[in-house]
């Protein structure tokens, strides 16, 4: 329930970004913060053509490292900076119906760690 206790109805047809807009602002997202998040979105939306190879894997290691990265981003499935979901790669990986999909570009150096 959000934070004034009032329900969120969303309109059928209504864009999801304008639907995290209305969210965001409902629990007081600061309003720079959410601004960085439009123009991050809407880069990706505009990148349409991406160089690299799609790697389509279940090996461990793909899972174990998914959220290790040189962007300055974590997530809850780190396991370097003790996330607090990175036992659910486990679970990723003992899924039948899981699988790790990444591009691949020889042209991008990536280092793992410190």
């Amino acid at each position: 329930m959000p934070p004034d206790n009032e329900s969120f109805k969303v309109s059928k047809g209504m864009r999801p970004m304008r639907i995290i807009t209305k969210l965001a602002q409902k629990y007081g997202c600061k309003e720079e913060v959410l601004e960085k998040f439009r123009i991050w979105h809407s880069q990706i939306l505009n990148n349409k053509h991406m160089d690299g190879e799609l790697c389509l894997s279940i090996h461990p290691l793909d899972f174990m490292t998914m959220s290790d990265n040189d962007n300055d981003w974590q997530s809850c499935m780190n396991w370097m900076n003790h996330g607090d979901y990175r036992a659910g790669t486990i679970e990723c990986m003992n899924s039948p119906y899981v699988l790790m999909a990444y591009l691949h570009n020889p042209k991008h150096k990536m280092t793992f760690g410190s």
